[in-house]
């Protein structure tokens, strides 16, 4: 019983669960802001192919 106890009572790793969940919303958070960043640069690239298209 002492052991479990003791098992139950030890944090030891729950800083690196932490950081990994951290990095996890981070990895998360950026790859939504590339994703819309992207969209938006290819509305830019776009708009700006069909404006030279049709000067020629």
């Amino acid at each position: 019983m002492l052991k479990l106890r003791d098992f139950i009572s030890d944090e030891t790793g729950a800083t690196a669960v932490e950081y990994a969940l951290l990095g996890a919303l981070l990895v998360m958070g950026l790859l939504t802001a590339f994703k819309a960043w992207g969209d938006s640069f290819t509305v830019l690239y776009t708009t700006i192919s069909e404006k030279i298209g049709s000067v020629n």
